[in-house]
């Protein structure tokens, strides 16, 4: 028996175990990336759907439950010409009690924040708002280097989320809502959940996609278990061509490579 021998009888697989090891650790440390092929489709991929989605919906809302009429606006001056508004004009109730469909235009931001603000300061405001919004979404994106595809869909649909609302404010200067939720059913006194739309809904589920991932974040695959008893360090030794078998080792005769030798 020679030392080469001793080797690879004591452990077979050592090289290509050494290999696969060294590999794993350098995944480790360095981070395996998320395909930018991949990042390239998934986002346009899943902002157009959102922003198709939204726009669609809200054509659908606008054409069936308000009317087109022409009116003087609002806080107009006097003898100023009328132009076309949107006057709502019917509900659909979806369940009764608890979810219905009825135009809203909502000029302010959530939860009619920023209604106070005059019209001339907050529309610009809120545009300005929405695109900083868009860009630090689309950066974090993009410096999102680990391949989990759960965050970056939810930086998607966030995007999309914003660019829906973005073109109604640039549009109109104002956003389109239609969905009504609320408890009548269990208490007629209660308030409604704000009108919100498709654009706020895909909001709301990616913001909750990265709220998850703040508290789980991803991991990665589970790496590769060793052979039992086996370290790379006595592995690449093996390889090396020095034999590091314990002098105590009851399965290796005095004398042979690594063991206690004879006087």
């Amino acid at each position: 028996m020679n030392a080469s021998d001793t080797q690879h009888d004591i452990v077979p697989a050592a090289p290509a175990a050494f290999a696969e090891t060294s590999e794993h650790r350098r995944g480790v440390d360095g981070g395996p990336d998320a395909p930018r092929w991949a990042k390239l489709l998934l986002l346009p991929a899943v902002v157009s759907m959102t922003v198709t989605l939204d726009q669609g919906s809200k054509l659908i809302a606008q054409k069936e439950l308000a009317e087109a009429r022409q009116a003087v606006p609002y806080g107009a001056a006097p003898g100023s010409d009328p132009v076309k508004i949107w006057m709502p004009v019917r509900k659909v109730t979806v369940v009764e009690g608890l979810f219905d469909l009825r135009y809203v235009e909502n000029p302010a931001a959530a939860f009619s924040l920023t209604a106070s603000l005059p019209e001339w300061i907050r529309k610009p405001f809120l545009v300005v708002v929405s695109m900083l919004a868009m860009f630090l979404i689309l950066t974090w994106y993009w410096r999102t280097r680990e391949p989990d595809w759960l965050i970056l869909t939810c930086f998607a649909l966030i995007l999309g989320g914003a660019l829906g609302n973005l073109i109604d404010r640039m549009s109109y200067g104002y956003v389109i809502d239609f969905i009504d939720w609320h408890l009548s059913t269990v208490n007629p006194g209660w308030p409604h959940w704000p009108t919100f739309n498709i654009a706020d809904s895909a909001i709301c589920v990616g913001a909750g996609g990265v709220i998850l991932r703040t508290f789980r974040p991803w991991r990665g695959p589970a790496p590769a278990r060793a052979p039992a008893g086996w370290h790379p360090r006595e592995s690449q030794a093996m390889v090396d061509g020095q034999s590091t078998v314990p002098a105590t080792d009851p399965g290796v005769e005095p004398g042979a490579p690594g063991g206690t030798p004879t006087g």
